[in-house]
């Protein structure tokens, strides 16, 4: 966790050191408390210049003026965070299964290296490597799943592509860029239809903005749907209705609401009216409702609401859920939340209810297989710090598989729960 040291003496200064929601601390925006012990008290925070979240840890006046405590805080830290450490993994991006369900692709970053994009069979083998200069957002197959999309940035070059790649990394193709001052934003989604890719754009050409922007599969023409000056951006990336209408994030009320729209950008819809922050959208399969995370009622937690903006429902309490994901059959939602080993991963009825815990294992970044049967994530284990992929059964338990992952010579374990969920602890 960040350790934040005397400079916010007014915080230390209380005996009771609860500290608001929104209140600020140097870039870090507090949003709720996870919990307390003798060493201080820790809240989940969002890092306001990396836009991510992450895990602070405030220290009580007694404990951050007292050598040997904060020595020994400070070597828990760094034990934590296992900085530099050469078996750890720095996750990059979340994972990600082939349509057929026989592969699972992943992102991390390596020495020299941001963004290699590996592919692991389900039932076992080695990591094969396949692309690097992949941005962190999870990859989007295309409907027959023969063909993958992700952005790439070439930094020297002042230019972001929308790149394409077949199913096992060959046959790269840059489809459509943007240059400095415009860029694309990430969440690149591929339509159910197969013809267009929707992503997320911006830029200060006239003026900063984002946008959304649909680009032609067949020659890489670009369209931008929504107005340039609305400032508006996609939460989580771009997410499609089952019949091809696009639901991003924009801040065209002057809140950050959930909109739909259809693939041309007619028929413009808000769905959600509030100033709370939402992220992390995801349609069910069946078309009926939006879920995401929100901050509505203090804490992250998840939400469901209608297609068409009704019927608001709140389907997780306590102390924070987030970065939700529909099951294929859309009867549950796997989320993130905080357990005693660190992050951990539940499932909830799309009715809501009592939700269920799938392990608690310290685990992040869940995709849910094909057939729904499987979920693949990030497993760390707590006494060799090492960094694996699972599979655990959706019913719940221990994992019924377990990946190494390839080893390089600087690797950190990041915690990020990318595309989004669970952000580093540093």
């Amino acid at each position: 966790m960040a350790l934040l040291k005397a400079h916010w003496r007014s915080c230390l200064k209380r005996a009771t050191l609860t500290i608001a929601a929104n209140t600020k601390l140097g870039r870090y925006k507090i949003r709720s408390k996870i919990g307390a012990g003798g060493m201080g008290e820790a809240y989940l925070a969002e890092d306001t210049q990396l836009r991510r979240r992450v895990a602070l840890k405030i220290l009580p006046r007694e404990v951050a003026s007292n050598k040997d405590r904060m020595r020994r805080f400070t070597q828990e830290a760094q034990a934590a965070a296992a900085l530099n450490h050469p078996h750890i993994a720095h996750i990059y991006g979340g994972a990600a299964f082939s349509l057929d369900g026989n592969y699972i692709y992943y992102t991390r970053r390596e020495k020299n290296a941001p963004g290699v994009l590996y592919q692991v069979p389900v039932l076992g083998g080695t990591s094969k490597k396949l692309l690097e200069d992949v941005r962190a957002d999870p990859i989007s197959f295309s409907p027959d799943g023969k063909r993958f999309t992700f952005i790439r940035r070439y930094a020297s070059q002042g230019e972001d592509a929308l790149m394409l790649a077949n199913a096992d990394g060959t046959g790269e193709q840059k489809l459509a860029t943007r240059t400095f001052p415009d860029f694309l934003l990430g969440g690149a989604a591929w339509s159910p239809h197969g013809k267009t890719i929707a992503c997320s754009m911006g830029g200060f050409t006239g003026g900063y903005y984002r946008s959304v922007v649909v680009i032609q599969v067949a020659d890489g023409t670009q369209k931008p749907l929504t107005s340039s000056k609305e400032n508006g951006w996609i939460a989580g990336g771009t997410t499609w209705t089952p019949d091809s209408k696009i639901v991003y994030r924009t801040n065209a009320s002057g809140n950050p609401d959930i909109w739909i729209m259809d693939a041309d950008g007619h028929n413009q819809k808000q769905l959600t009216d509030d100033a709370f922050d939402k992220r992390s959208l995801s349609v069910t399969p069946d078309g009926r409702y939006v879920v995401f995370d929100s901050y509505r009622s203090g804490a992250p937690q998840v939400w469901r609401i209608d297609i068409d903006g009704s019927n608001l429902k709140q389907l997780t309490t306590g102390i924070g859920a987030f970065t939700p994901h529909s099951s294929p059959d859309g009867k549950w939602v796997v989320y993130g939340s905080f357990g005693s080993s660190g992050f951990i991963i539940w499932k909830v009825s799309i009715d809501g209810g009592e939700p269920v815990r799938v392990t608690d294992k310290f685990v992040s970044l869940p995709a849910i297989s094909p057939d729904g049967r499987l979920i693949a994530c990030y497993l760390l284990d707590q006494q060799t710090r090492i960094t694996k992929i699972a599979l655990l059964p959706f019913e719940g338990g221990d994992p019924v598989k377990l990946f190494d992952l390839p080893q390089t010579a600087t690797q950190t374990y990041d915690g990020r729960c990318a595309s989004a969920g669970i952000d580093r602890l540093s």
